[in-house]
């Protein structure tokens, strides 16, 4: 008895399955992106876009600076204005951009990303992304919170 991951939710279910007991996502080959999967991490998805998103509230911050920089012409005026949060909205902008990118990506991919959640609380978005996905340990949930934390303290 061989079994490969769901197409919709990621779980396992039996190779000769139609459609997923658990989803109810059609199993069938009708494109060569519809491989048997044996673990969809090696499904063809590109991660590049979901490890920028873990590493946003550092691209973020750096982000935020430089807008700042070229706002207010000079480093003092900018760094007060960044240290008093004015830019924040910079990261957040990123931050959700690059969530929504990743699950239009993987729409495309023919993944159910109803399970995700909000694109708006990212931290929960990448956790669920990585659950249905498989991807165990969820690094790029990991990467953002240190990430979110060591922008918060700097």
């Amino acid at each position: 008895m061989t079994m490969v991951y769901c197409r919709g939710c990621g779980k396992e279910i039996h190779e000769t399955a139609n459609l997923c007991p658990h989803c109810g996502a059609p199993q069938t080959a009708n494109s060569t992106n519809n491989q048997t999967l044996t673990n969809p991490a090696n499904s063809g998805i590109n991660k590049t876009l979901v490890w920028i998103l873990a590493f946003a509230p550092i691209i973020g911050s750096i982000l935020e600076s430089i807008f700042a920089y070229i706002i207010h012409g000079n480093e003092y005026s900018a760094a007060a204005a960044v240290s008093k949060g004015y830019y924040f909205w910079v990261t957040i902008a990123l931050n959700i951009s690059l969530c929504i990118f990743d699950e239009q990506n993987l729409k495309k991919l023919g993944i159910d990303t109803s399970q995700f959640g909000s694109a708006f609380l990212v931290p929960v978005y990448l956790f669920k992304r990585a659950k249905v996905l498989n991807h165990n340990p969820p690094a790029y949930f990991i990467v953002w919170i240190v990430c979110f934390t060591i922008s918060i303290l700097t």
